[in-house]
């Protein structure tokens, strides 16, 4: 019997979001007998809940500190301690899922000369430093984007070392609720799906119901947002005031993230995106996985998922009168909203299932292995 690959996973945030769904999926669908899973996590919070339910080898390295001094002596000792827990536990390969552990691995990687990989989910401003970017390429094995659009952003890297793996969606878990249909008397249920960050361009969502307020017709929108991993307050309290300065309070619904986020899906008619940037777009994904129609901003990542007039509508970037037409069409033709649902999930049956995904990092996995 061959004994279990042992790969460690390192992630520097423990909300739920787009990358830590992605490190779930990971771990329930890779094979178990081919590999034995490890994370590490700055701090508790719900990701390191949801892990503990699946994995016994969760740990906690305090390395995010929050003042400047104490950020950096938390991150350089918890370079130390990490040299250790690989030795200890014989760590054969190196997962990082943020941008501060990729950097904190890189001395364990190289002492023990095992491969380090980084998967991208976010806009990695950081990647501009020149010292960083020269460590990273040093160290790194292979540099993991989601999308074509955030791979063209780290052009600086060697193409050698670049990969484009998207995120997968699991289609059993996410598909059209059966037997639903909207009463004409019931409001169209709009739906945006993000956090309480400027980025998300909320606003645009707020000023597109306004412009349909006047148009008289029937909807809610649930706006599901968290205030996500340290954001600034003042972002969330300008949606407040826009949302009263607009009178819109009895039309939008501000509810936190929920999970099973499927609860959410089963009540939407349409699902909008207004953000500025997306390396990928994982509740579009999920929403289209579920035959909602989606309308989305050319914010990098859907204009690769979303086939515009095929299987959803792209828009400009806060324009709220082209969102607001867009939902008014949708909402006055129940056939093309369905259809433009229907194609949306077999794209994503097509391109973007949980299997591929699981399939493309298995054979990275392999192949790193093999060139120990």
């Amino acid at each position: 019997m061959v004994n279990p690959k042992k790969i460690l996973y390192i992630h520097g945030i423990t909300d739920l979001a787009g990358g830590e769904f992605f490190l779930l999926n990971l771990q329930k669908h890779l094979p178990q007998d081919k590999y034995a899973t490890y994370f590490i996590l700055p701090n508790e919070g719900a990701l390191t809940k949801r892990l503990r339910q699946v994995c016994p080898q969760v740990h906690i390295f305090a390395f995010q500190g929050k003042s400047f001094f104490r950020k950096w002596a938390a991150f350089f000792k918890s370079v130390g301690q990490l040299v250790l827990f690989v030795k200890k536990h014989q760590i054969q390969l190196i997962h990082a899922n943020d941008y501060k552990p990729a950097l904190m691995a890189c001395l364990a990687a190289k002492i023990w000369g095992i491969p380090l990989i980084w998967t991208i989910h976010g806009p990695a401003y950081n990647l501009q430093n020149p010292l960083k970017k020269k460590l990273l390429s040093f160290c790194l094995k292979r540099l993991i984007s989601v999308s074509h659009f955030s791979a063209q952003r780290l052009a600086a890297y060697p193409e050698s070392k670049l990969e484009i793996i998207p995120i997968g969606i699991d289609t059993d878990k996410f598909q059209p609720s059966t037997g639903k249909t909207r009463s004409p008397k019931q409001p169209l249920t709009i739906t945006n799906i993000g956090r309480f960050d400027r980025i998300k361009r909320l606003e645009t969502t707020i000023l597109a119901m306004h412009v349909l307020k006047q148009t008289n017709l029937d909807f809610r929108l649930l706006l599901v947002a968290n205030d996500f991993h340290n954001q600034p307050e003042d972002y969330h309290q300008e949606i407040l005031d826009l949302i009263q300065a607009k009178q819109l309070q009895d039309s939008i619904k501000i509810m936190p993230f929920t999970d099973p986020i499927q609860n959410i899906y089963e009540q939407t008619d349409i699902l909008i995106s207004t953000s500025s940037f997306e390396t990928l777009g994982l509740t579009i994904m999920e929403a289209m996985a579920c035959g909602i129609p989606v309308i989305s901003t050319r914010s990098g990542g859907p204009e690769e998922t979303i086939l515009d007039g095929q299987t959803g509508y792209l828009i400009e970037t806060d324009d709220h009168q082209a969102l607001a037409d867009k939902i008014n069409q949708l909402a006055s033709k129940p056939d093309l909203a369905r259809q433009l649902g229907e194609c949306g999930r077999q794209r994503i049956l097509a391109n973007y299932s949980i299997q591929s995904m699981v399939e493309e990092y298995d054979k990275l996995y392999t192949s790193l292995f093999a060139e120990q």
